[in-house]
């Protein structure tokens, strides 16, 4: 019996390893606009979101109103954001991260670590608690911790560099107001 090549390579690729392959980062480049978002679903959604400046002006950036139920930015410079994808790195993102799927609460994820780059791809990496009475497995051991690195990660970042000034949700009002440090 003969398969042309091309069946042959999807029937080689179908029978592989069902582990995924590692992720390699993209390499991270200052013109481009990357935005990391932290998430936590206990009780009211808590949401906070970093971007580099990327050539941006902060000012500009800062004095868009905010929409109703919009999380404010915190802007840090392209070398602290390259040092925070780094540390992701360390700490095993690109391993246990997977595209960010619709509803991570449907799937019983408490929290997420979600990086979206220049060309619009999110990875996410969800905070799954094991269902009570269940012994969680070796990867989701290890997926937990890597939750927990790049968690704490961001929120070093993020108390480095929060939002210095946040516009109001009025259409046509600005309230620059200095955030608590």
């Amino acid at each position: 019996m003969r398969f042309p090549l091309p069946c042959l390579l999807l029937l080689a690729a179908a029978c592989g390893s069902s582990a995924p392959a590692r992720k390699k980062p993209a390499p991270f480049l200052a013109d481009q606009v990357i935005r990391v978002v932290h998430n936590q679903y206990r009780g009211p959604n808590t949401v906070f979101v970093i971007e580099n400046l990327s050539g941006r002006d902060p000012v500009a950036l800062r004095s868009r109103p905010l929409r109703a139920g919009e999380p404010a930015v915190a802007y840090v410079p392209d070398d602290v954001m390259a040092e925070m994808l780094k540390e992701f790195d360390k700490g095993d993102f690109y391993d246990y991260a997977r595209p960010r799927p619709a509803n991570p609460p449907g799937l019983g994820a408490s929290g997420e670590v979600t990086v979206t780059d220049a060309n619009g791809r999110r990875l996410a990496l969800l905070r799954i608690k094991a269902p009570p009475g269940m012994t969680p497995t070796k990867e989701q051991v290890d997926a937990a911790k890597s939750y927990g690195y790049c968690s704490r990660t961001f929120l070093a970042v993020w108390n480095a560099y929060p939002p210095q000034m946040q516009a109001t949700t009025s259409k046509d009002a600005f309230d620059a107001n200095r955030a608590a440090r």
